[in-house]
C-alpha cells in the first residue's frame, strides 16, 4: 500500500513511497531510483548515487594533469561553491570558487599533477 504525506495547502508532496519501496521527498518516486528529491534521482535501487549527486558535505575531487608554458600559467576551470583546498606539484597562484591557476618559472614546459577538493 502506497503511502504519501501531503501539503493539501501548498499542493505539494511532502514524502510519498510506493508499492515497489520507492520514496519521494517533495515529489513523486522516479522509475529506477530508490529515493528522489524533488524530482531528482538520489540513490539508485542498487544503493549507488544516481547522476553524479552527491550528499551535502561530500567532497567531490578533481584530480588531473596540466601542462604549464615555460615562464607562464595555466588554468585548471571548476564549479564549487567555496575556495577549494589545492594540493599539486606546482605553485598554485589563484585559487578561486571558479578556477585554480598554476604557476611555472622554470624555462621549460612543465607538467603538473594536482588534487583540487
Amino acid at each position: 500500500m502506497p503511502f504519501q504525506m501531503r501539503d493539501e495547502t501548498a499542493g505539494v508532496n511532502i514524502l510519498y513511497v510506493d508499492n515497489t519501496n520507492q520514496m519521494g521527498l517533495g515529489s513523486l518516486p522516479i522509475a529506477g531510483q530508490q529515493l528522489t528529491v524533488q524530482g531528482a534521482g538520489v540513490v539508485t535501487i542498487g544503493g549507488d548515487f544516481a547522476c553524479g549527486v552527491l550528499g551535502v558535505g561530500a567532497t567531490a575531487p578533481v584530480e588531473g594533469s596540466i601542462a604549464i608554458p615555460a615562464n607562464s600559467t595555466a588554468t585548471v576551470p571548476i564549479v564549487v561553491s567555496y575556495i577549494p583546498t589545492v594540493g599539486a606539484d606546482a605553485p598554485a597562484v589563484a585559487v578561486s570558487s571558479s578556477s585554480v591557476t598554476f604557476s611555472n618559472n622554470t624555462g621549460a614546459t612543465r607538467t603538473a599533477h594536482y588534487s583540487i577538493w
